[in-house]
């Protein structure tokens, strides 16, 4: 045989070894999700409720970055201006901002944010009062949403 034959033959031979190895895998895999189905759970619905848990710690991680760079904002007027009026309304600003953010937030999220809003109504109050708890009060709320994220992402 001459060396063109035997390397066509060689080619043809690997291709149905490859089709072989693959129907067989397919075959394995529509086995297991059957076997898997059998045990008395579907597939589907772990992985809709896989997908379901990463919506939600997606929107949850979203809405405290929202929730971080407005904080972050605020505590920058705050630390600059000396009119504690115009800082004030920055504040009732700022809440409003956060609280459209979460209205279409998980039930967990909402109540995360809730928390947050009586900690910066604290500080819309400390800031009109003109006392420098309200940085202080502000710098450790920044401190502790950043560490939710940080513990969040582990």
């Amino acid at each position: 045989m001459d060396k063109d034959k035997q390397e066509k033959i060689y080619q043809g031979s690997s291709h149905g070894i490859a089709w072989a190895a693959f129907a067989l895998a397919a075959l394995a895999l529509f086995l297991s999700v059957v076997a898997f189905n059998r045990a008395g759970t579907d597939v589907e619905t772990i992985a809709a409720q896989t997908a379901k848990e990463v919506r939600q710690e997606t929107q949850q991680a979203l809405v405290r970055a929202e929730v971080i760079t407005h904080l972050t904002l605020l505590q920058a007027q705050i630390a600059a201006a000396e009119a504690g009026e115009e800082i004030s309304q920055s504040v009732v600003q700022t809440r409003e901002i956060l609280q459209e953010s979460y209205t279409e937030a998980s039930q967990e999220v909402r109540q995360e944010m809730q928390e947050l809003d009586r900690e910066l109504e604290q500080v819309e109050m400390e800031v009109r009062n003109d006392t420098a708890q309200g940085l202080e009060t502000l710098g450790s709320l920044i401190a502790s949403m950043r560490q939710d994220v940080l513990t969040d992402e582990k």
